[in-house]
């Protein structure tokens, strides 16, 4: 307990730590793997151009995908978008395993393989930048968001350099270890609740309810007091729903552009 409260205030909301070493173990694990595949591809053919041909595979994914995947994680549940590009990449993490182990010395099953790891990325990303807005505390944002990019610098910068110590060893350590490392991840991402109404993209394009008119007095001078009354009784309790469905739509707008940033 000591130790937690040590933590930054997001890393002390269990959905928040639960959710930042899934996307910490994500980025690891995929930067350990791409850095993999170019060096095992280069050590076979020891041609620059095949090389060349694994990074573009890697990022056509990112281009082609990025505004397609950010409208599917605004219609499906987020969580399920990131937990399905954990998947994909775990299954491509055990099949680079398999293809190492056989002795393969073509490139097609690298190039294939780079690519599904691209889609992976590009399809988990717009999820994984929304994700700590909605669960953690409004006020915590701005924390959590600056925590989040901190997860992905560092697993940018120390997942090649692991991947590149162990590939002097074998390639299939490295995505041995790099799939083990994604797997933790995935277990993560099982047990991050997401609060029911933020759970869904949809939330925003929901029917917002309307705020009652003005209340319009009588200029008669007879039932004056007794016409505020009536009005005042009538519309105590919407103005009050109205006023925290305003409030609440603020906050989500917030959220929402400063998980986009």
């Amino acid at each position: 307990m000591a130790f937690r409260r040590r933590l930054p205030l997001p890393l002390q909301q269990r959905d928040f730590a639960l959710l930042w070493i899934a996307i910490f173990s994500s980025g690891f694990g995929s930067q350990m793997a791409a850095v993999a595949v170019g060096w095992q591809v280069y050590a076979i053919h020891r041609s620059a151009f095949d090389l060349g041909l694994i990074g573009l595979a890697e990022f056509v994914p990112l281009l082609v995908l990025a505004l397609p995947a950010g409208q599917f994680a605004d219609r499906v549940p987020r969580r399920l978008v990131f937990a399905l590009s954990e998947a994909i990449a775990l299954a491509v993490l055990v099949l680079l395993v398999v293809v190492s182990a056989s002795g393969a010395h073509q490139l097609w099953p690298f190039l294939a393989l780079a690519a599904a790891l691209g889609v992976a990325g590009a399809l988990g990303a717009p999820a994984g930048r929304a994700l700590p807005a909605m669960v953690v505390p409004f006020e915590l944002i701005p924390s959590a968001m600056a925590i989040r990019s901190i997860a992905f610098q560092v697993a940018t910068i120390a997942g090649p350099a692991l991947g590149g110590f162990l590939f002097s060893i074998r390639p299939e350590v490295v995505y041995a270890t790099a799939a083990g490392i994604i797997a933790l991840g995935f277990v993560a991402l099982l047990g991050v609740h997401v609060p029911a109404m933020e759970a869904s993209g949809e939330a925003s394009h929901s029917p917002q309810p309307t705020c009652p008119p003005p209340a319009v007095t009588s200029t008669r001078s007879h039932g004056v007091a007794r016409s505020r009354a009536g009005v005042a009784a009538g519309t105590s309790g919407s103005s009050s729903a109205c006023s925290t469905s305003v409030g609440t739509r603020i906050a989500s707008r917030t959220a929402s552009a400063l998980a986009r940033a």
